[in-house]
């Protein structure tokens, strides 16, 4: 059997095939879309495929069958007509002002008249105009419609998210250039358009009533990222070579995928995909570690960070209708900003409402990552050191130890985060910030667990170690671990066969940290 090769990070259909790289078929999908006159919009996180289905898409169009040969589309198709093709992405353009977004978005179009030899006559025609003459000028030179591609089409407005001046510029020069896509809808054969965000409040396609949004759409669940069915079918054999070169059994291999960076659901349909480039990255090295946060954090979420001050484990037990998930984000709706970059996920599904969830244990990592340092004003280049001595401690059952090294950290949590007097806020800061921290070490972290005496504030599971921990602010730490007796909080682990250790934990909200000894009781 030939040596899989991953296509990790590459976005040229053309380039996977002809390098012999391993695709996830997913040319399927092309049968089930309107490829005379569709017009669609798709939004996926990032890292999730979206630039290879469009420069699949674009080789399809151009008529590229040799590419496609093996692939499902090609027991379908039988024209292979070629078709002009403007494919845009956006992700290269330098957005963060009108000026150099109307610059970069002037020299793509630049780019293909010259390419089909259209001639410019006013060189000061707003943006839209060139593009509805570029288009009128293909169809009357080629004879045959165009096809249109945009990937990510929201660069502009995401940058300027947070400065209302120049996203109102940015939006009436985008707005500008889209609502030629419904002027010139007679010159096009197909148009797919791709981003993060969701237009539908945006008003750039005001008026593009034909443009069919297949985001929530169950039919496309798995349009983007990879299943489990295609995992096993295409990547069997490098779990295989995963497991060996971690000494885990094959089961134990495919559990440790999913729980890493399976779990996204983005439609009604209860189908969950993993993310593409982590799982590919992690058969490709052989390794489990967290590949997405390595690729960096949306500038558009950290800025959201430092402006709202949001709790994520109150999100994921709220009810949010389909219109709420396709609005534009604002720090005092943060639901649609962590659905749309793939920090919250669908976890169950009635009709119009969707319940949220946070995807894999990966996610888990990189909010810890990325809450840490803003919420509890850590250096970010020192959370890998806390949590390494963190993590020894609370593996080796030194409650003290790793009750001293959080007590640290509480220390530098800015003031204004933790107000005194205002309790539950305080109090739902402190729990949400030590589960954070034990989910980034990689512990099996469980808040709130229910129990038929209550709910246990966190259940920590280690390899050896069980820790059933209580929190108390402003009351003593011995009032947390009775509370956890009281309520039989233990007793459903006390027959699991790994040691269980019981721990009360006090916070101040004057020194705003952990406050004298924590209370423990083990039992063997």
């Amino acid at each position: 059997m030939a040596e899989l090769i991953y296509p990790i990070g590459v976005q040229s259909f053309e380039n996977l095939r002809e390098w012999g790289m391993t695709y996830v078929d997913k040319t399927g999908y092309l049968s089930q879309l309107r490829l005379q006159g569709g017009c669609y919009f798709l939004s996926r996180p990032r890292r999730f495929g979206k630039s290879l289905w469009l420069s699949m898409l674009e080789a399809f169009f151009s008529g590229r069958k040799d590419l496609f040969e093996g692939l499902k589309i090609a027991d379908i198709e039988k024209e292979w007509k070629k078709f002009p093709v403007l494919h845009f992405d956006l992700s290269q353009c330098e957005a963060s002002s009108p000026s150099t977004l109307r610059a970069d978005l002037r020299a793509l179009l630049e780019e293909y008249e010259l390419k089909y030899g259209i001639e410019v006559t006013n060189t000061k025609a707003t943006l839209g105009v060139r593009f509805s003459r570029l288009i009128q000028g293909i169809r009357q030179a080629t004879g045959e419609r165009v096809v249109v591609l945009i990937d990510e089409y929201d660069k502009g407005l995401l940058e300027t998210i947070h400065d209302e001046k120049k996203l109102e510029a940015n939006r009436r020069i985008l707005r500008n250039f889209y609502s030629q896509l419904k002027s010139k809808n007679k010159d096009l054969q197909f148009v797919f358009i791709t981003g993060v965000s969701r237009f539908k409040h945006l008003t750039i396609f005001s008026g593009l009533n034909n443009l069919d949004d297949l985001s929530l759409d169950e039919r496309f669940a798995s349009i983007c990222g990879i299943s489990e069915a295609e995992s096993l079918h295409y990547f069997k054999e490098g779990i295989q070579t995963l497991a060996d070169a971690n000494g885990l059994t094959f089961d134990g291999a495919q559990q440790r995928l999913k729980q890493k960076y399976d779990g996204y659901r983005f439609t009604e349909a209860e189908e969950y995909v993993y993310n593409p480039f982590s799982l590919l990255s992690a058969l490709d090295r052989k390794k489990l570690v967290n590949y997405w946060l390595m690729t960096g954090t949306p500038q558009v979420f950290m800025t959201y960070l430092r402006q709202s001050n949001f709790d994520i484990l109150e999100l994921t037990k709220e009810w949010v209708t389909a219109e709420a998930l396709s609005s534009i984000f604002d720090k005092n709706n943060p639901i649609p900003l962590l659905f749309q970059t793939g920090y919250l996920t669908v976890r169950d599904a009635r009709g119009n409402l969707y319940q949220m969830g946070i995807p894999n244990g990966e996610v888990h990592s990189a909010l810890a990552n990325d809450l840490l340092p803003v919420y509890m004003g850590i250096n970010p280049n020192q959370v890998p050191i806390l949590l390494l001595e963190l993590q020894e401690k609370v593996l080796a059952g030194d409650v003290e130890g790793w009750v001293e090294v959080l007590r640290s950290m509480f220390a530098s949590a800015p003031y204004q985060l933790m107000k005194e007097g205002e309790k539950q806020t305080v109090e739902r800061f402190f729990h949400l910030m030590v589960y954070q921290t034990f989910i980034m070490m990689g512990i099996d972290a469980r808040p709130e667990l229910s129990m038929s005496g209550g709910s246990a504030d966190l259940v920590a599971l280690t390899p050896e170690i069980i820790y059933v921990i209580e929190f108390k602010l402003n009351r003593s730490a011995a009032s947390a671990l009775k509370q956890i007796n009281d309520s039989g909080y233990a007793i459903p682990y006390l027959h699991d066969g790994r040691k269980i250790i019981k721990v009360g934990i006090s916070f101040s909200s004057k020194t705003r940290t952990i406050s004298g000894k924590p209370a423990i009781e083990k039992v063997d």
